[in-house]
């Protein structure tokens, strides 16, 4: 983190735990527990130990936003539980929920809508973000509630 504290790691990606199954003996990822965020500069030291000694790699890298489109990304914080957000229809929506102790990911999904089926689509991006999808054409709306939120989306 840029405070210089130390991360504490939520999971840890192998070969054996790809669900993609690309990674190699040598490939790993790491996930931080805490919520970082998107665009800000952080610091990272690896140190490992193999048959040559003891090695430190240092290097810095950027949290990238799913979307260039800042008006798509909505964030869930934790300490808010009701949102209501005006969306267009034919656009895609990232819904950023903020990782804390109770949610490190996205759960407990339920919605209602008043609009047809066929025309909204809500999937997992990662897991801490949503995407929504709507072509609805006559307005309407959807409540989506997750991690003990419910967000209103008013479609235009």
């Amino acid at each position: 983190k840029s405070t210089n504290q130390n991360m504490d790691i939520i999971a840890t990606l192998t070969k054996d735990s790809d669900p993609n199954k690309k990674f190699t003996n040598c490939d790993f990822a790491i996930f931080p527990k805490d919520a970082e965020k998107f665009n800000h500069t952080y610091r990272a030291t690896f140190k490992y130990e193999d048959d040559t000694g003891v090695h430190t790699i240092n290097w810095k890298f950027n949290i990238v936003p799913p979307t260039d489109d800042t008006d798509a990304i909505l964030e869930i914080e934790p300490d808010k539980n009701s949102y209501q957000f005006n969306i267009d229809s034919n656009k895609e929506y990232y819904i950023y929920f903020e990782p804390n102790k109770e949610y490190p990911s996205i759960s407990n999904i339920s919605y209602s809508y008043n609009i047809d089926k066929s025309e909204f689509e809500i999937s997992y991006y990662d897991p801490n973000i949503l995407l929504l999808k709507t072509t609805s054409k006559n307005g309407g709306y959807i409540t989506l509630r997750a991690n003990g939120k419910e967000i209103r989306f008013d479609i235009k």
